[in-house]
């Protein structure tokens, strides 16, 4: 089955269409300005509909990052089995798709999510460059 048609994995498609929407918002409502931003602030608004606490906390804890690297700034500090829960998290939503991955990713605490989240968000724009869709 197609790739971008199957609802267990990602529609990179629906995903550009989406980040070029949030580039077209109205000038008073400042868009994010890499993909990657643009990226994390759809699946926060994504996770935000499944747990709105958690990803206000995330938000409050950890400032939006703009470094490119795969593993933010703050993955750094952060303990190593938390860094590998995020990386199954993008594993398994490359697998089972975004919807099943934050569903998953909902369960566990802020920074997780805010870290997964970060690190999908890489992942997903350079693979959108790859297929020409940004």
């Amino acid at each position: 089955m197609n790739q971008d048609t199957n609802i267990n994995t990602i529609n990179y498609k629906e995903l550009a269409q989406a980040v070029q929407e949030k580039r077209e918002q109205a000038p008073e409502q400042r868009a994010p300005s890499s993909d990657k931003e643009v990226i994390v602030t759809i699946l926060k608004e994504k996770t935000q509909a499944i747990q709105p606490a958690v990803v206000a906390t995330a938000s409050d804890q950890t400032a939006q990052k703009t470094d490119s690297s795969y593993l933010p700034q703050y993955g750094d500090t952060m303990r190593a089995e938390d860094k590998a829960i995020a990386q199954q998290l993008v594993e398994l939503t490359f697998q089972k798709g975004i919807s099943h991955g934050i569903n998953v990713a909902a369960k566990h605490g802020p920074f997780v999510i805010d870290l997964y989240h970060d690190m999908l968000a890489e992942t997903l724009a350079e693979e959108l460059k790859k297929r020409n869709l940004l």
